[in-house]
């Protein structure tokens, strides 16, 4: 008999390939124990899709038969493997990870605590034991027992088929393992081991709770790699100057920011090149430079010679993974870097094998992960990027540290590929203080065990583990003393209402262009409304409006500066960064400091211009505590008041601003009990958890309330994207649906907007067909729902604020 592991693949040649993707994997990974690790992971390649080997899966495979519960293969999977580990090797605790690897295979990782159940000790295993046993066990595990039983005796009838193809892997499995009284015994000893596994010290448990994510990692990608017919790319070199060629053809005017950049450049460069590379290993190296010093071409610049400086002293290449914090910077940068990358002769036939960008520009909600997948039908390309193949990823942090801090399946692919490699984490001060402890503790551990080297870039310096931090620009704090282009003017403690302290702004400024950023939607159109009447060269941005609509806007504004014209721009925090816009003034409501000074750099970027002022307003203290909490707001007027003189604070003391802030945020608002917890539950392998306690599965980067989303028409372009979408929605085929999505996706989200559920109900559109959660405005219902300025529209008396980032 012949078995398959789907249409047209034997199953034998399927658990080879795995196997030999997971061995491949590891010639990358930079860990203590490689060698162990690399014959465990082979094993639980072997072993991942035993189950399959049953008549149930095969009768499935073909139609012969319904689906049934036992043709599902994770859990016999899972237990042969752990039975044979427990037979043949001496691994220890390494024997959890493996099971669980196989047994979340197709899912999430789970809380080990859950999956292995305790059975009541027996002095001998026998079948009325067992009878009784089934009977003890909660659900799901006396199913799960019941089917695998069922599952055994199947396997048995076939055995000498399948001893024999074992054989030919070096493999020999022994018929006694496929009895009721073994399975109960290994459950038996694997929950024993779990006990004991408790009370073991720190280092032994994060050794293994790393080892799961690792090997599921190795595993899950192995597996998709080999099912969707990707094959390994050969790496590729990126020469030492390649940053350095390209900013010499830009041709680039001098005067301070140009020096500044290149000073910085040659700074970090130098720094790389005088430490002794062991020294930069389980350090966090840091660049830290003012806003529009050049930080991304500084970054790339040394990522890339001390990934070549590696490759040279060590024998590995380290790929470079970029990760911002907005979809915004995101594409900005990537711009930036595919303009270098294009200096290579090779770089348009073999793009994909040098960048990959790696983003959402909106999450679409898993489908229950099955059994049985069509991977034939899975696009490659996106297989490819999701598993960081390229030597550069440019990435969100969303994305990074869902992985880092990761247990989904979809996410934990590309976990390995962080080994080794040269993390860069830009503008990282948007990291919420209450997060710092729980990403400080992954960034050490990745650091610690995994050779990962950590970049991490800002204006402004939070309080990040400052204690093993090496600054690369060693002369940062000289170069913050020389900036002389913005100056912040305190008004926060002004009872003038924000109409008059607009018009004495006008007043001062005039025919200078001038951006306003507000903490919210809602008062930003207020006051939008407000400036447009007496205004004409009024614009608007936030994402009240669609992706579309920011895009062309922004595109104008910007022909708009280049001509010098004395535009307005009323905006939300969607400018804070990675929008290259720079205003004459700049007009901000209260925010936290790193917000204020990101804003500052929204004016007089470089430094072609008399000083530009920032006016600081507090018009509406209880929104910006609502969007911000009331511990940054409080901090902020804090340090604001502390450091202004005469009202005015010059840019040459932001720097010593932002960390007098900082420091009191870490004492204030870094939550130390959630990310003990989490820790915690993290060391003792839940990654999820029903009980009290966290666990990484509650982590969340972005915290968001409910929103709907909504399809915006306004022209026959969008009109014809509207009906490939509503045909995507459509399609009966989960595959064919992911694929047509993934094909456009960019051109679908592009006319959407995400509205907060709660607001979007006062004023809701219609449905799309039968999908509540997705609505759409049409050319006819534009006056009702979406204003062409202001976006979608607000009730009059509507008084509930909407945070918008």
């Amino acid at each position: 008999m012949e078995y398959f592991a789907r249409p047209g693949q034997k199953l034998i040649e399927h658990l080879k390939n795995v196997a030999e993707f997971s061995v491949k994997a590891f010639d990358d990974i930079q860990i203590s124990n490689k060698e162990k690790l690399k014959r465990i992971s082979e094993i639980i390649a072997y072993f991942h899709d035993f189950g399959k080997y049953t008549t149930y899966f095969q009768e499935k495979l073909t139609g012969k038969s319904k689906a049934s519960k036992l043709a599902n293969h994770s859990y016999i999977s899972a237990i042969t493997l752990a039975t044979y580990l427990l037979d043949e090797y001496e691994y220890g605790y390494l024997i959890l990870p493996a099971f669980v690897s196989v047994f979340a295979h197709h899912s999430n990782l789970p809380d080990t605590y859950e999956e292995i159940p305790r059975i009541k000790a027996k002095d001998t295993i026998t079948e009325s034991n067992i009878s009784q046993i089934l009977i003890e066990l909660n659900e799901p595990h006396s199913q799960r027992l019941k089917d695998l039983f069922r599952q055994y005796e199947d396997i048995l009838k076939n055995f000498e088929n399948i001893q024999k193809e074992y054989t030919s892997i070096a493999i020999q499995l022994k018929e006694e393992y496929f009895m009721k009284e073994k399975a109960v015994n290994v459950i038996q000893t694997l929950r024993r081991m779990l006990i004991k596994f408790e009370d073991e010290k720190e280092e032994v448990k994060e050794d293994i709770a790393f080892s799961t994510q690792l090997l599921y990692s190795v595993l899950i990608d192995a597996d998709k790699k080999d099912a969707g017919g990707i094959q390994p790319k050969d790496r590729k070199n990126i020469p030492d100057d390649i940053v350095e060629m390209y900013i010499q053809k830009l041709r680039l005017e001098k005067n301070q920011m140009t020096e500044i950049r290149e000073k910085l450049r040659k700074t970090t460069i130098t720094s790389i090149k005088e430490e002794q590379l062991e020294n930069l290993y389980g350090r966090i190296l840091t660049i830290t430079a003012p806003t529009g010093a050049g930080k991304t071409l500084a970054a790339l610049n040394t990522a890339i010679r001390l990934r070549n400086r590696i490759q040279k002293e060590k024998g590995y290449t380290p790929r470079i993974i970029y990760s911002l914090p907005y979809i915004s910077i995101v594409e900005q940068n990537l711009s930036v870097i595919e303009s270098v990358l294009n200096q290579l002769p090779d770089y348009t036939t073999e793009k994909e094998s040098y960048l990959t960008a790696h983003y959402h520009l909106a999450e679409m909600e898993e489908t229950k992960q099955e059994e049985f997948i069509d991977y034939d039908k899975y696009d490659k390309m996106q297989l490819f990027i999701e598993s960081w193949e390229s030597e550069i990823i440019v990435t969100t942090f969303w994305q990074l540290l869902h992985t880092m801090i990761g247990y989904k399946n979809r996410l934990m692919k590309k976990f390995y590929k962080l080994s080794g490699s040269i993390v860069i984490l830009d503008e990282v001060q948007t990291i919420p203080p209450e997060q710092w402890l729980l990403v400080e503790k992954f960034i050490e551990l990745l650091s610690r065990k995994f050779s990962t080297i950590f970049i991490l870039m800002t204006a402004t310096q939070p309080m990040l583990l400052k204690e093993k931090s090496y600054e690369l620009n060693k002369n940062f704090e000289v170069i913050f003393k020389k900036l002389n282009r913005t100056e912040i003017i305190n008004l926060i403690d002004s009872t003038k209402t924000f109409e008059e302290i607009w018009e004495e702004i006008k007043e001062q400024e005039k025919n200078k262009s001038i951006l306003l950023v507000c903490n919210s939607v809602s008062d930003s159109i207020e006051k939008y409304r407000t400036i447009s009447r007496s205004e004409e060269e009024t614009y608007y941005l936030s994402t009240n409006i669609t992706p579309k609509d920011r895009f062309e806007r922004i595109e104008e504004i910007k022909v708009k500066l280049r001509k010098n014209i004395p535009i307005i721009l009323v905006s939300t925090q969607v400018v804070e960064a990675g929008v290259d816009l720079d205003f004459d003034v700049v007009i901000r409501e209260l925010a936290p400091v790193h917000s204020i000074i990101q804003i500052a750099g929204r004016c007089n970027r470089n430094a072609s211009k008399r000083k530009s002022k920032m006016y600081l307003l507090n018009t509406k203290e209880s929104l910006a505590k609502k969007v911000y909490g009331v511990t940054a707001i409080e901090t902020a007027k804090e340090s604001i008041l502390k450091y202004s003189k005469e009202r005015i604070i010059p840019e040459k003391d932001y720097l010593e601003l932002t960390k007098y802030y900082f420091n009191i945020i870490r004492e204030r608002a870094t939550k130390q009990s959630e990310a003990d917890e989490i820790w915690k539950s993290y060391l003792n392998l839940k990654f999820q958890t029903a009980d009290a306690q966290r666990a990484i599965s509650e982590y969340r980067f972005i915290k968001e309330e409910p929103k709907v989303s909504i399809f915006v028409i306004k022209d026959s372009d969008d009109e014809e994207v509207f009906q490939i979408f509503k045909t995507i929605l459509n399609e009966n085929d989960k595959n064919k649906r992911a694929r047509m999505f993934i094909l456009n996706k960019r051109r679908i989200q592009e006319r959407m907007i995400h509205i907060n559920i709660e607001r979007a109900l006062k004023n809701l559109p219609p449905a799309i067909d039968y999908f509540d959660n997705l609505r759409f405005i049409n050319k006819e219902s534009l006056e009702i729902y979406y204003d062409l300025d202001t976006g979608f529209k607000y009730l009059e008396d509507e008084i509930k604020e909407q945070i918008i980032w």
